[in-house]
């Protein structure tokens, strides 16, 4: 990865190598083949499914890197964490919903059976992210910072208690908060997490899937020469 990937995924890697390794095991098996030789690039005339494939799980790994970076550098000093929640929310939801959805579509092709892939954990934590995250749609979530500087932020079964900011200010009680870079990088963990075990199983149905001479042929499509 470090020398074969893109810029972003050479930047990110040693970082989020520790969080998410099964990312490279799986762009190895089913997105490097599909390469233009010596390029980065993704060959003319793939084969839609497989393409589809590869920037949906390209595409996760950008939104968990954009999360791991706000987290960490602490940007604008983490007073807009639904941006943070809504990358992990993207990657969760491109996995599931278009990912996921092409490797089963490929597996039936191929092999006869659509891959049973387990996206319970993914849902779950994307159902912990969902109360704090739809509130892009509301007013800005009140916050307040302890004697030690930290940003707090509600517990997720105390929003409905501070709806509004003037209840976070004057009303409240410092055991209903927790500090927003804990929930973050909480929810970020959990995220990998999940995405590593998910990325496992796609890894282990790839040994019958790798042997298919049709996937063989779909995914060793003739290079053509982008004009």
């Amino acid at each position: 990865m470090l020398e074969d990937g893109d810029k972003t995924e050479r930047e990110w890697w040693t970082k989020l190598k520790p969080y998410l390794s099964n990312y490279e095991v799986v762009w190895r098996l089913h997105v490097v083949p599909l390469r233009r030789p010596g390029s980065i690039l993704l060959r003319a005339g793939i084969d839609e499914d497989l393409e589809m494939f590869a920037m949906s799980h390209y595409t996760a790994f950008i939104k968990v890197a954009r999360a791991f970076e706000k987290i960490y550098t602490k940007i604008d000093d983490l007073k807009f964490p639904e941006e943070i929640w809504s990358n992990l929310q993207r990657a969760i939801d491109v996995t599931i919903k278009k990912a996921v959805k092409r490797f089963s579509k490929v597996c039936l092709d191929c092999i006869g059976n659509e891959a049973n892939i387990a996206v319970q954990k993914l849902l779950t934590v994307d159902n912990a992210i969902s109360r704090y995250r739809n509130r892009l749609h509301e007013a800005l979530l009140g916050s307040l910072t302890n004697e030690h500087g930290d940003r707090l932020i509600p517990k997720k079964s105390k929003l409905a208690k501070y709806d509004r900011w003037t209840k976070v200010i004057y009303e409240h009680d410092l055991s209903d908060f927790v500090t927003v870079e804990s929930l973050l990088k909480r929810h970020f963990y959990k995220t990998c997490v999940a995405l590593q075990g998910l990325w496992a199983e796609i890894e282990g149905l790839s040994e019958d899937l790798l042997r298919n001479e049709k996937y063989r042929t779909r995914s060793c499509a003739p290079y053509a020469q982008a004009l």
